[in-house]
């Protein structure tokens, strides 16, 4: 199986606008280089609003990178996603999850076919500085 790597970075302030993910693949994975040809691509992320920051790990002042493990149908729906390495807070954790489930992607190809793939998807919860 091949696994590929994206990070993103989800900035909170005291009043959260809506914002889309900033997503980029990481370029030290092998799978993650595309062909001229796009004969063989790694999944790309195309509608994925990014999680809600949780209002009680914002009063806790809670901050962290949660790597999710996602499952990319050959329709580019997420199979499954699950934690790879936690933020170290169940509620960041929880809350990338449940935005994670509701991404859609277009789908892996190999040799020109859709097919399903994993990949690592890391998301960032940082608190904005304060003014």
């Amino acid at each position: 199986d091949e696994v590929d790597e994206v990070d993103e970075e989800n900035e909170e302030e005291e009043e959260p606008p809506a914002e889309s993910p900033r997503s980029t693949t990481d370029s030290a994975s092998p799978a993650a280089h595309e062909s001229n040809h796009e004969h063989d691509r790694a999944p790309i992320l195309i509608v994925g609003p990014p999680p809600s920051y949780p209002p009680v790990a914002v009063r806790l002042a809670q901050e962290g990178r949660v790597v999710l493990r996602i499952l990319v149908s050959g329709s580019g729906a997420v199979e499954h996603a699950e934690v790879e390495t936690s933020s170290g807070w169940k509620m960041l954790d929880a809350a990338a999850l449940k935005a994670a489930r509701g991404w859609t992607f277009r789908p892996a190809l190999s040799t020109g076919e859709p097919v399903a793939r994993s990949l690592l998807h890391a998301i960032v919860f940082r608190l904005a500085e304060a003014g």
